[in-house]
Parts: C-alpha cells; sequence; structure tokens
C-alpha cells in the first residue's frame, strides 16, 4: 500500500532528478524491470532503457524542465496513483548544423504510476496534451 505522501514524493523525486539530470538518482526509484509506456513511442521496458529514452528526449529538447506537480488520484490498494505537471522547453528546427527557428512550449502532461510494494516506480505512462 503506497501512501498519498509516499506516492508524491517519488515522483517529486524522479522529476527533480529529470530536471537536474541526475540519472543516477532518477534510475534508484525505478523497479528492474520497470515499464514506460507514452503515446508517442513504443514501450520501454528496463530501467537501464527507460533511462537511455529519456535521455534521448533531454537531447532533442535540452532545456525540457518539469514543474507544478501535482496528485489527482490515489489508488492505495493497487499501488496506483495519477499526477499532473507541466513540461516546458523549447522546440528547434534544425537544418544541417544550423538552428533556423525555435518554439517554447508548454505541455500539460498526465501520469500514471503503478509503484511495487517497496514504493518504487514499477510501471507508468504518460500523456499530453
Amino acid at each position: 500500500m503506497v501512501h498519498d505522501d509516499w506516492a508524491l514524493a517519488c515522483v517529486r523525486d524522479g522529476l527533480t532528478a529529470w530536471n537536474r539530470r541526475d540519472w543516477s538518482a532518477f534510475e534508484s526509484l525505478h523497479t528492474c524491470d520497470v515499464v514506460y509506456e507514452s503515446s508517442y513511442h513504443v514501450p520501454v521496458v528496463g530501467r537501464s532503457a527507460v533511462v537511455r529514452r529519456y535521455r534521448e528526449v533531454v537531447a532533442d529538447v535540452p532545456d525540457l524542465h518539469s514543474s507544478g506537480l501535482r496528485m489527482i488520484e490515489n489508488d492505495r490498494d493497487q499501488n496506483r496513483a495519477t499526477f499532473e505537471y507541466l513540461q516546458t522547453g523549447t522546440l528547434a528546427e534544425v537544418v544541417g548544423e544550423l538552428r533556423v527557428s525555435e518554439s517554447p512550449f508548454v505541455v500539460h502532461t498526465t501520469m500514471s504510476v503503478r509503484f511495487d510494494d517497496d514504493g518504487r516506480i514499477a510501471a507508468l505512462r504518460t500523456g499530453h496534451c
């Protein structure tokens, strides 16, 4: 059973590690066989693969930042919780090695998380609008 405070703290720690690009701290919050799903990418399985995927995202959007985390639902009996937060960054159109345009963005993100019995992230699914 994952209590509200623990669930929120775990995901907050994950976003803090993400924002700092502290990949070892980020990785430690996930189970070895974590599954990450997103509507923009095929499912990713395994802690190292999830970190690799997040690093790829940051390589494409170096100033990507998450903020405003809030929990909107927690099913303690099922070890599942849902969160909302904002992601901001700048998309760049690159031709060759030249940046020809930049577009700042704000994305509202919803993340559903399933925790294992030790409170680590075992599965997550993100959606964006």
